[in-house]
């Protein structure tokens, strides 16, 4: 009997061993102290053309593509495939903010000869054909922490659809900061252009402009934010060639990556080419995905 008792006795020892053994090597994780997870960055807003933050955003870079289908009014009646990218840089000593957009458009434009030349109609053609339009933004800010500060802007288009084939424009400035917060930023910013252009129908013109620009971002959650701008240039030697640009927009975030954005977007020119209207009117609705977490 007493050597089936040491038998009862040498397993259960083996049993218990083996199960000290299997809790020190798989337990232990389970009671060490958790490390402290960071908490999650939601500060970062993606899109609108500028990335703001609550938090202080300085020596950061974030970037962002679109895709999506925009539908426009005046000079054309159509819709089309749109896209864009956008850089923004935010430092102590620079801020920056870049914004390509690229269409390309099916309809009715004003002002064609219909087989895609550019002799330019008092009355709009009816038949449909594929033309493109691009814009090229750029905007710095230099020392932006400071009320008043240098600024400079640039600005290279062409939209075949206001008979404008190209037209760049560019200079130096002065900015203010009106108001710089969590959830509201303003910015104004006013300086002369130097602005070259070419028509489609072959006129060339270049002239330095008065430029005026207005930039308001807001937060409006911690995922959703939205922004405008209002853009002014008038001919220094010709009082009645003016021209605005009004543009606002709308994101929320989706995810970490992607963002949804609805822009709307109002041009005006005084004296456009000539067959061709004053007004414009765009609506975008674009998805975004970008290297920073989305929201706000």
């Amino acid at each position: 009997m007493s050597l089936a008792i040491d038998r009862a006795t040498s397993r259960r020892a083996r049993v218990f061993v083996t199960t000290l053994l299997l809790v020190l090597i798989f337990g232990f994780p389970t009671f060490a102290p958790a490390e402290e997870e960071e908490e999650e960055d939601n500060s970062d807003y993606l899109g609108l053309g500028s990335v703001m933050t609550g938090q202080d955003d300085r020596d950061r870079t974030s970037s962002s593509l679109s895709l999506g289908l925009s539908f426009a009014s005046g000079n054309s009646d159509l819709s089309s495939i749109h896209g864009g990218a956008k850089v923004n840089q935010n430092s102590p000593r620079l801020e920056s903010m870049t914004d390509f957009d690229f269409s390309v458009i099916r309809g009715a434009i004003a002002g064609d000869d219909g087989d895609g030349g550019d002799a330019g109609l008092q009355e709009p053609d009816t038949k449909k054909r594929i033309t493109e339009k691009g814009e090229l933004d750029l905007l710095g800010y230099f020392f932006p922490d400071k009320t008043f500060f240098p600024a400079m802007h640039l600005k290279i288009e062409t939209d075949k659809n206001a008979g404008v084939r190209w037209r760049a424009l560019g200079g130096p400035g002065l900015g203010m900061r009106f108001m710089k917060t969590d959830s509201t930023n303003l910015t104004v910013v006013a300086g002369v252009s130097r602005t070259q252009e070419r028509t489609t129908q072959g006129e060339r013109d270049k002239f330095h402009a008065f430029h005026a620009e207005t930039q308001l971002r807001q937060k409006l959650s911690p995922n959703a934010g939205a922004a405008s701008s209002l853009q002014f240039d008038r001919n220094m030697s010709d009082d009645e060639d003016i021209r605005l640009q009004w543009e606002s927009d709308l994101n929320f975030r989706i995810s970490q990556t992607v963002a949804f954005q609805a822009t709307f977007t109002a041009k005006f020119d005084k004296k456009p080419v000539q067959h061709f209207e004053r007004r414009d009117y765009l609506l975008h609705f674009s998805l975004l995905w970008g290297n920073a977490p989305a929201g706000m």
